[in-house]
């Protein structure tokens, strides 16, 4: 198997196989490549792809929560900035 190529795994695949020991681990060394258990989609993600998304989705977590706090501070200023 090529891990270069793979950045996920289906949970179909991983789950009933001798990778399923990743599940009690949370990740696992494939050919040198470290494989994270993404249990929001239940799938093994390549380290690198894996802690990429993560970052990403901090960063809009972030831009909703400032845009959230933007729109509650015009309720506390009566409208006026």
């Amino acid at each position: 198997m090529d891990t270069t190529k793979i950045e996920r795994i289906a949970g179909d695949y991983w789950r009933n196989s001798q990778l399923s020991i990743a599940r009690l681990y949370g990740a696992i060394n494939i050919n040198g490549e470290m494989y994270v258990l993404d249990r929001a989609t239940d799938e093994l993600v390549r380290e690198d792809i894996y802690n990429r998304a993560s970052k990403e989705e901090k960063a809009r977590r972030k831009e909703a929560e400032r845009k959230h706090w933007d729109a509650q501070k015009s309720l506390f200023n009566n409208g006026n900035d």
